[in-house]
Formats: C-alpha cells, sequence, structure tokens
C-alpha cells in the first residue's frame, strides 16, 4: 500500500552503563539524519535522478554531513541562486544538474553543497558566504565540462595529426625513389576522416546538449575541415606519378613539414587552452604562443604552394603531372588556412577565460 509503514522493535543487551550509554549515543546521533529527509530527498530529485538522490542523502548520514544545514540554509532557493548566478545560459529553467554536469560530476556537486552547508553553519558563517562558495563551486565544475569538449577537439586535432604525418611518409618514399602504395594511403586516410567525422557529431551533440560556448563548435568545423582538406591531399597523392621530378617531391615534402609544424602547434595551443580556466597563467602564454606558430605556419605554407606552383608553370611537365602536384600541393595549403582560423577561434576562446 502507499500509505504503509513499519514498526520494528529490537533489544540491546549491554554488558554495562557505559555500553548502553554508547549504544544510545549512537542510535541518537543516527536518529538526527532522519529528520526532513524525505523531504530533502524530494528536493534533491529536482536535481538528480531519485536513486542518486537517495544515494546521495546516504553518503552525507555516514560521512556525519547530513542535510539539515543545506535545508536551514535555504535547500532548493540555495541550489537555484547558485545557478542563476553561476550558469544563466548553461542550465536552463527545470533542467537537471546531471544533464548539464554529467552524473558524476552533479552527484558529487550536490555532495559537496551538503558539506559546505554543514560546514558554514558550524563555523557561523554567513549565507551570503556559502553561497558564494557554492557558485565557485559549480563554475569550476562547469569550466571542467568545456575542458572535456576541448579534449573532443584535441583528438580531431591529433586525427589531423596522423593524417597529414602518413602523407608525408608517403612522399618521402618518393623522394627515395621507391614505389609509394597509393591505395594504402587511401584507405588509412578515408578511415581516420570517418574517424575524425563521427567524433566531430559526437562532439557537436554534446555541446548542444550542454548549451556550450559557440566558439566550441566553430573550433570542431575548422578541425573537422582541416581533416577533409588533408583526406584529399591523400588522395590527389595516391594518384601522383612514380617519377615526379625531384624538386617537385622536395617541395612537397617541404610544404608536408609545414602542415605537421601547423598540427602540432595546434594541439600544443589547445591541450594549453584546457588548462587555461584553472587559472594557470604559463598555460595561456603557451596557447597564445602555438596560436602565433599556427599563423607563422599557414604563412610559410603560403609560401610553399606558390613555390609550387611557380615549378609547375615553369617546369614543362606533362598535363597529369602539373594537376596532381597542383592539387596536392593546394589541398595541403587549404588544410593550413583551416587550422589557422582554428588558431584565431582558439585565441578568443582564451581571452573569453582570461577575462571572466
Amino acid at each position: 500500500m502507499a500509505n504503509a509503514f513499519f514498526l520494528v522493535t529490537g533489544q540491546f543487551e549491554g554488558g554495562s552503563a557505559a555500553d548502553r550509554n554508547d549504544f544510545l549515543a549512537a542510535v541518537g546521533a543516527a536518529l538526527v539524519f532522519l529528520i526532513d529527509w524525505n523531504k530533502a530527498r524530494k528536493l534533491l530529485r529536482n536535481w538528480v535522478a531519485k536513486d542518486d538522490a537517495a544515494r546521495i542523502l546516504e553518503w552525507a548520514a555516514r560521512h556525519r554531513i547530513g542535510h539539515r544545514a543545506f535545508l536551514e540554509l535555504g535547500g532548493n532557493e540555495l541550489l537555484g541562486g547558485a545557478v542563476r548566478n553561476a550558469a544563466p545560459n548553461r542550465i536552463g529553467f527545470g533542467e537537471r544538474l546531471d544533464q548539464a554536469l554529467g552524473r558524476a560530476a552533479a552527484v558529487d556537486f550536490l555532495k559537496a553543497v551538503l558539506r559546505l552547508s554543514t560546514e558554514a553553519l558550524l563555523a557561523g558563517q554567513s549565507v551570503r558566504m556559502v553561497r558564494d562558495q557554492i557558485e565557485a563551486d559549480l563554475v569550476r565544475r562547469l569550466e571542467r565540462v568545456e575542458s572535456a569538449l576541448l579534449a573532443m577537439v584535441l583528438r580531431q586535432v591529433g586525427l589531423a595529426h596522423d593524417l597529414v604525418a602518413a602523407i608525408s611518409r608517403y612522399v618521402a618514399t618518393l623522394q627515395a625513389n621507391q614505389a609509394g602504395d597509393g591505395k594504402a594511403l587511401t584507405a588509412r586516410a578515408a578511415h581516420i576522416e570517418q574517424k575524425a567525422d563521427r567524433l566531430a557529431f559526437e562532439a557537436r551533440r554534446e555541446v548542444a546538449r550542454l548549451d556550450a560556448r559557440p566558439v566550441i563548435g566553430q573550433l570542431i568545423d575548422r578541425a573537422e575541415e582541416a581533416v577533409d582538406e588533408l583526406e584529399q591531399a591523400a588522395f590527389i597523392a595516391s594518384l601522383t606519378p612514380a617519377n615526379l621530378d625531384k624538386s617537385l617531391v622536395s617541395a612537397l615534402a617541404e610544404l608536408c613539414a609545414v602542415a605537421i609544424t601547423a598540427t602540432e602547434a595546434a594541439a600544443t595551443g589547445l591541450a594549453a587552452a584546457i588548462e587555461v580556466p584553472e587559472g594557470r597563467r604559463a598555460d595561456s602564454e603557451d596557447a597564445l604562443a602555438a596560436v602565433i606558430r599556427l599563423v607563422d605556419a599557414e604563412h610559410a605554407a603560403d609560401t610553399c604552394e606558390r613555390a609550387i606552383t611557380a615549378l609547375v608553370f615553369t617546369g614543362g611537365y606533362d598535363v597529369a603531372t602539373s594537376l596532381s602536384t597542383l592539387e596536392f600541393a593546394r589541398a595541403v595549403e587549404r588544410s593550413t588556412d583551416r587550422l589557422a582560423g582554428f588558431g584565431h577561434l582558439l585565441r578568443r576562446h582564451i581571452m573569453i577565460d582570461l577575462a571572466a
């Protein structure tokens, strides 16, 4: 029945009055955590799943923290105020915390709220102070969510690096007068590009679900575009004649080296940017320096591509050689353009964090 309850009786047999008193003290200390337990459980169910709400309260009781201080300091209003002040555009009205932060992070946050409330009440701190502490904790957790999204973008950039490295190795075989396996290169490039597409789709879905900053979605786009250009470059490279002129092969190798530098700078800058929200000034400097290297790499790629174009137009090569070389060079150069755009977006993201 819905309104059923159970009355349980028991008997304790102690060897002394001291044992009896210890037992009664333990029972009393446990009973206090049942006061308004159901009220706290219903309140927490607004923010996480009902099973997690019960587990949070069980954890609080076992750690002698409890929920009474949380209720005393405002309960739902305490949490609602933190969300409104710390994340007005990130957590919508009626949205649960586990949807915005993820289940584990939301549970950890609510445990922290109960702990901070208890410590504040015991220390005689003001409600304003504990609200500030809770808001700061929520901001840090939201920043970690964005860091997780940036980590997905970093994996995209890593795939771009793998792709341009494979292209570079193929060109190196041509430099060594060896027959490159064009079919293997094309298959490898297609596999990497498909993996990058799946990762981009997953990352965009998470950006939409978490209502993350638009700049993160733009970073995903630029990284995906760079991978697409490099996949095209790999396909064109597989079609280049085996007996390509040494001067053309050397120029293409130089361009590939520049593209590798660009992907490495993008990865370095992004990895440093992930640490910026933690307040590490040195990481912001490293990230901004990587952005400069990205722009420099894009300029160097422009120079290489123009040098290759000049070689083709003045070398008197056949149509197949001329077209394949030009298209190969242009695809690689376009990938560095996309990475330079990635760098400008990364700089914007860093500056937002520094201004926060």
